[in-house]
């Protein structure tokens, strides 16, 4: 540890992002995104709006796979905070 204030070794440097989704929404449309991205085992787990999943290698940001339970967007109606969710769990 350093002998300044901080509670980091002064040569840690900021980090910055290696990639970045570009959003897991209804194309063309700005939905709000709530949830946490949960990682496991060097995957990227994460939920859109519509309780879409979408499974990205951590490293490179590849999509592997994604989940659409296709739920009917006239439901979207009764939402009263939008058509978003809280994420996804592992056990």
């Amino acid at each position: 540890m350093n002998s300044g204030t901080a509670p980091w070794p002064t040569s840690t440097t900021k980090p910055s992002p290696i990639w970045a989704s570009p959003g897991t929404g209804t194309p063309g449309h700005t939905r709000g995104l709530e949830a946490t991205p949960i990682v496991v085992y060097g995957v990227v787990f994460t939920t859109g709006t519509w309780s879409r999943v979408y499974a990205n290698d951590g490293r490179t940001g590849e999509l592997n796979w994604r989940y659409d339970p296709e739920v009917p967007r006239a439901w979207g109606k009764y939402a009263c905070c939008d058509v978003v969710n809280r994420g996804v769990a592992v056990w």
